[in-house]
């Protein structure tokens, strides 16, 4: 068992930043259904008005700086998604998630997939659209 957690803590160390280019079937379904980013329900206004902010937290890697992180939404692995989230230190306090839709070809071409673990998708930067719905969790 011990080995197994230091394998996986590894394998967490080496791939965390994603690198890897979303393919087509995995556009096609952010295009449909959108993102989705777990957060605190009391971020709502802030979200609405500037998007999902990068940098809000100081990152894992220096690389990353200025990344926000998502999943591709989906309501079949949702509920894995969530508690991949919440069992992560202070993120266990996270009550709402957001769903981002919209994003343009632009946006589209700059996320970037850890497909080696969890499949998160994190965006260099900022990600606003004009489609944003924060829902509190259940």
């Amino acid at each position: 068992m011990f080995f197994k957690c230091v394998k996986i803590f590894i394998k967490d160390l080496i791939y965390h930043t994603p690198k890897q280019i979303l393919i087509d079937k995995e556009i096609e379904s952010v295009k449909t259904n959108g993102l989705v980013h777990f957060t605190k329900y009391i971020n709502k206004t802030s979200i609405e008005q500037n998007g999902i902010i990068g940098n809000f937290k100081k990152p894992m890697f220096k690389r990353e700086k200025g990344f926000t992180w998502f999943y591709i939404y989906d309501i079949a692995n949702f509920q894995e998604k969530r508690n991949i989230v919440l069992s992560k230190g202070e993120r266990k306090e996270y009550d709402a998630f957001v769903v981002i839709k919209g994003l343009s070809d632009e946006q589209i071409s700059r996320l970037r997939i850890r497909r080696e673990t969890d499949n998160a998708v994190a965006y260099p930067g900022t990600l606003k659209t004009d489609d944003i719905v924060i829902s509190k969790l259940q």
